[in-house]
């Protein structure tokens, strides 16, 4: 059975013959493509049938401007229109092109077309735009795509190097409703949207961008409402979120399901944001991979919806990393590989960040006014109930160029880390097992503990700052304390000693270091270190107490590792420095090699003698 014209399209018509752009001089009557009329037989085959600039195709001659113009497909009638440029030279401007269930191919090679309004729809298959020419096409107001349920999408096709310009697009805008936009491999045509770029509108929307340059000056939305889908496959070209005019912001999911898949050697740039799960009840994923790059001022993984972020390669800068809200979906970023640059990063209760390659680097800016380029290091944020995970390790470990600020969870797991900036932690630290490397100060607040087991090293090449009155959360008494780099060395003992809460089963300290001891928790009687090895390289000399402090360290006497303690008459056990002498006192050029007054100490006590 033959179908008439679409006339479910009367809104639009009757829009556009009656806006207010022509209340004083109304547009010339609608011309529409005879073969898409029913009854109207044509060979599509014959290249005069299917020629745009053929009069004889059309019911009121060839489209002129301020006309609406519908190239339709009647069942068994045209399905391709073979566009060129009629203007004779002279822009003209058609009031709406409307193509239904057929294609337009544009192949003229310098060719340009200019319309208000278009719409690619598909009822009973699909409306379809092939641009294959260096000309350009201008749609001063939006640019529509759609397919009704159950018809291939609806789609533009961007094939050449020339420029396609539009004020706003929309792919898949009624639910259900399907819509593709491709700038195919080779192209290196460009794409100008003055407004917004709305990939899955009500419906399901995908664009496929391999080559050329899409340039949005309001917002690119993937999913904006509710049900509906967007897909961004960014395999190549660029991808760029102008702010010229306010603009910038991508939104992968803004009330519905949005995806960015970018790989290849492709590069999206968001001078705004780049949101992921924007809106409750939203899920918005980015893939980073191949040697892709995006680069924004803050990426935000997860607002009142559900947002992940899948690094596997590629590189990733940004101003913020904000991972998750308070209130929103539970929301994740996974770092296996390539670079993530920030300035600050914030995990939230609802967030999770997990590092199993790649390397992580959070700076300030570059100063071009600082001649020695010098950048203070940026700070990662970890709330209470935020969890960084970081898995696996390469020969050459993993490496976090940043200062952090821990009041979640941290797991280390398989891993060798390195930490090249102040370490605050003030909840929990897992290492199972691990080698976690701490390059500059490990400071543990009142709240932190640590927890590790048999094959945990935890290095520090600074200082442990160590505050904790976690007793009963702190375990560590199988794992092993490192100290490197020659120097002094501030060294944190929490508890009263009563307990082995804080014990280690090894406290090493390299040749040359010095083991500055402080009282991490005031108004303890004394300090008390428990450990099963003491493994000093230069002896009891480097131990350092000031005037006063009281330090006891008990060990255990029967392992091979202290043989060099009890070889110094402390067979008991326990060295015990600041106040209680060993057993056997040794000769004073053996008390002066302690290097923590001793020698005063001693003196003192012979004279009372």
């Amino acid at each position: 059975m033959k179908r008439a014209i679409n006339w479910w399209m009367a809104g639009m018509v009757t829009a556009a013959l009656s806006g207010p752009g022509w209340a004083q001089s109304p547009p010339p009557p609608p011309t529409l493509w005879k073969c898409g009329i029913p009854a109207t037989p044509c060979d599509d085959s014959i290249p005069a049938n299917r020629d745009w600039g053929n009069a004889a195709n059309w019911t009121n001659g060839v489209p002129q401007a301020n006309q609406l113009v519908i190239v339709n497909r009647a069942e068994g009638g045209s399905v391709y229109v073979d566009y060129r440029d009629t203007s004779g030279g002279t822009p003209l401007t058609l009031n709406n092109l409307i193509i239904v269930d057929a294609v337009v191919r544009h192949t003229s090679l310098s060719g340009n077309l200019s319309t208000l309004n278009m719409l690619l729809q598909g009822s009973i298959a699909s409306g379809a735009y092939q641009f294959n020419s260096g000309g350009s096409v201008n749609v001063l107001g939006p640019m529509n795509i759609d397919a009704a349920p159950g018809n291939n999408p609806s789609e533009f096709t961007h094939n050449g190097s020339g420029t396609v310009t539009a004020g706003a697009l929309i792919l898949g805008s009624l639910p259900g409703n399907t819509g593709n936009f491709r700038m195919t491999l080779g192209s290196n045509g460009t794409l100008n949207v003055g407004g917004d770029s709305i990939v899955g509108g009500q419906g399901e929307g995908f664009f496929g961008q391999f080559s050329g340059t899409h340039t949005n000056y309001g917002r690119i939305i993937l999913g904006q409402a509710t049900g509906s889908i967007g897909t961004y496959n960014l395999a190549g070209g660029n991808l760029v979120a102008s702010d010229s005019f306010g603009g910038g912001t991508t939104i992968v999911g803004d009330q519905g399901d949005g995806h960015i898949l970018n790989h290849g050697t492709a590069i999206h740039e968001s001078k705004g944001d780049l949101i992921l799960g924007n809106q409750a009840g939203s899920n918005g994923k980015y893939t980073l991979y191949e040697s892709g790059q995006v680069f924004s001022k803050k990426t935000i993984v997860g607002a009142q919806g559900t947002g992940t972020f899948l690094q596997l390669t590629g590189i990733h800068e940004t101003g913020t990393l904000q991972i998750g809200t308070a209130t929103g979906g539970l929301s994740s970023y996974t770092l296996k590989g390539g670079e993530l640059n920030a300035v600050n990063a914030f995990v939230s209760a609802r967030g999770t960040l997990t590092y199993s390659g790649g390397t992580t680097t959070l700076t300030t800016p570059f100063d071009p006014n600082n001649p020695t380029g010098f950048r203070e290091p940026g700070i990662l944020t970890v709330a209470p109930g935020g969890r960084v995970n970081v898995t696996g390790t390469a020969a050459t470990g993993l490496d976090f160029y940043g200062a952090v600020d821990n009041q979640g969870t941290f797991k280390i797991t398989g891993s060798i880390i390195s930490w090249h900036d102040r370490f605050i932690n003030g909840n929990s630290y897992i290492s199972d097992p691990s080698k976690n490397i701490f390059m500059s100060d490990l400071e543990i607040t009142s709240n932190g503990y640590l927890v590790g087991g048999l094959g945990d090293v935890f290095e520090m090449r600074k200082g442990f700052l160590n505050s904790s009155t976690q007793a009963a959360l702190w375990k560590t008494s199988d794992a092993e304390l490192d100290f490197v780099g020659a120097g002094d060395h501030l060294f944190g003992v929490s508890g009263d000693g009563s307990s082995e809460a804080f014990a280690w089963a090894k406290i090493m300290a390299g040749s040359g270091v010095r083991l500055s001891f402080f009282d991490g928790t005031p108004g303890s009687l004394g300090m008390a270190l428990w450990v099963d090895v003491l493994d000093l390289a230069d002896g009891i000399n480097a131990i350092l107490l000031d005037p006063g402090e009281l330090l006891t360290i008990h060990f255990d006497p029967n392992n091979a590792g202290n043989a060099w303690l009890v070889d110094l008459g402390y067979t008991s056990g326990v060295l015990a420095l600041g106040s209680a002498l060993p057993p056997s006192v040794p000769e004073p050029s053996t008390i002066a090699l302690l290097g923590i007054g001793l020698a005063g100490l001693a003196a003192t006590r012979r004279r009372k003698r």
